[in-house]
């Protein structure tokens, strides 16, 4: 009996670090998704201010073009118009 004894803690102390290796593991991969988790809503967040800045940059000249110059305008409308039509 002696022998099965040893054995049987032998195999339940190997399984018992393998687990406690694979939830060490688990827990590892936790953080790391969440830090990937947490740049990518970052990035998100960081490249749509971005964006709008650099829109506001490009159409603040065009608006203040539409507003001052009559002529200007009225082409823009008109090419506007076929641009919807398409």
């Amino acid at each position: 009996m002696g022998i099965f004894r040893s054995a049987q803690r032998f195999v339940s102390t190997t399984f018992d670090q393998a687990s406690d290796a694979v939830e060490a593991v688990g827990e590892g991969v936790s953080v790391a998704t969440t830090s990937i988790t947490n740049r990518a809503k970052a990035h998100k967040i960081s490249d749509r201010q971005i964006v709008l800045d650099g829109l506001t940059e490009t159409l603040a000249p065009i608006r203040d073009k539409l507003e001052s110059d009559d002529k200007y305008a009225d082409l823009y409308r008109s090419l506007e118009a076929e641009f919807d039509a398409a």
